[in-house]
């Protein structure tokens, strides 16, 4: 899906800006 896509990405850039905001980082 789309929104699978664009919230991946989302995921990604948050990662990178703030690595501690991934409490659900398989």
């Amino acid at each position: 899906s789309f929104s699978a896509m664009s919230s991946l990405l989302v995921y990604g850039r948050l990662k990178h800006k703030q690595p501690s905001v991934t409490p659900v980082a398989g």
